[in-house]
């Protein structure tokens, strides 16, 4: 999970917002890392370790990155990163993403 957090940092220090474990109480304005399923296609038979899903709930200022595995909490920062605007702002969204081959 460190290289994970590592990303969270970056994804966090260009947002300025905190970043909270899964299992942490939250409250608006954090980012909370978080190991758990993600639902993949259903036609996938293997299992995906580097799925991943991200929700930005902007009216709260919170975004959750979840993860079957650290690899995946680490795409899903990454995923952040590239979808926040210059000036840090993100709208409201839901994303699940997986490798198209596993």
């Amino acid at each position: 999970m460190k290289l994970a957090r590592l990303a969270a940092c970056s994804c966090a220090d260009s947002l300025r917002l905190p970043i909270v474990p899964g299992l942490s109480p939250t409250s608006a304005r954090s980012i909370r890392l978080q190991l758990g399923p993600v639902t993949v296609d259903p036609e996938l038979t293997a299992t995906a370790d580097d799925a991943y899903s991200l929700t930005v709930d902007a009216d709260h200022e919170l975004i959750t990155l979840t993860g079957p595995t650290s690899s995946g909490v680490f795409y899903a920062a990454q995923t952040v990163v590239n979808l926040a605007f210059p000036d840090g702002h993100l709208p409201t969204m839901t994303v699940r993403d997986w490798p198209r081959f596993v």
